[in-house]
């Protein structure tokens, strides 16, 4: 289960939660970055996690490992 996605600029917290298809753009706003926080998250999270960041299948494998 995907528990929290927020972004956070200048070290603050913004109002709202952020959609993971709108992570990747946020984390690369100026000095921002991202928070995604996963308990026991499912393939299908998980997919959509690596799809949203590019992240390498293997990558992804270890963690869920």
């Amino acid at each position: 289960m995907i528990v929290d996605c927020a972004v956070y600029t200048d070290g603050k917290r913004r109002d709202g939660e952020l959609p993971l298809e709108l992570a990747l753009e946020a984390a690369n706003e100026p000095d921002s970055f991202v928070w995604i926080g996963l308990h026991e998250p499912s393939h299908d999270e998980f997919e959509g996690v690596r799809e949203e960041f590019g992240l390498h299948d293997l990558a992804v494998e270890d963690a869920i490992s």
